[in-house]
């Protein structure tokens, strides 16, 4: 990738050296970042510099929030596809998806399994019916759905947190109320126990 980063019209040995800077003061990989700006290029107008002044600019927000900005970042450069899906305002929705999954203790895996399955429009709201039937209480994911729809990932997470609800509710759950409710937001059982 780093080859293929060097080939690029504008890219200096002095950008280079930038990111190895970067990635020594943050441990994001120089490939995690050269990824994410070459996405990040290939979708807006932002130059390299501007890729990479946005970079640090988040990982210090990062940081501030007590976050790995190693962490968010790779986690980021790992779901390249489904930020350049979901990607609006020069990807700062997706930042700040990455920031909510990391607050939360999960991954963009978890908002891409929950993204995917809120917008399969049937699938969803008849999984969402019968959990609601196994649960005996209401589920009401439309909130979460209309989020996921608008690329509002950070907030459907948080809504999707709210549906799912807490961790003593779900430790009171039996396999099947688990198995319905993982079912309704698109999770498996693993993902669903790191949600709660």
């Amino acid at each position: 990738l780093l080859d293929e980063f060097k080939t690029l019209n504008g890219v200096t040995s002095g950008n280079l050296l930038s990111m190895k800077m970067m990635s020594y003061w943050t441990g994001v990989s120089v490939t995690d970042s050269a990824k994410l700006a070459k996405l990040q290029m290939s979708i807006t107008d932002s130059s390299l510099e501007m890729a990479l002044e946005d970079q640090a600019k988040f990982m210090k927000e990062l940081k501030k929030e007590g976050l790995s900005a190693s962490k968010v970042m790779s986690d980021m450069a790992g779901h390249s596809e489904f930020i350049a899906k979901y990607m609006k305002d020069g990807g700062d929705n997706m930042e700040q998806a990455a920031k909510q999954a990391a607050s939360m203790g999960v991954s963009l895996d978890h908002g891409e399994a929950i993204a995917n399955k809120l917008l399969d429009w049937e699938s969803s709201i008849a999984s969402e019916m019968e959990a609601s039937v196994l649960l005996g209480r209401q589920l009401n994911l439309d909130k979460a759905r209309q989020l996921a729809y608008d690329g509002k990932i950070a907030e459907m997470l948080v809504e999707a947190k709210i549906q799912a609800g807490g961790e003593a509710e779900f430790a009171k759950m039996s396999v099947v109320h688990r198995e319905a409710l993982g079912e309704a937001l698109g999770l498996n059982a693993v993902q669903m126990a790191e949600m709660v």
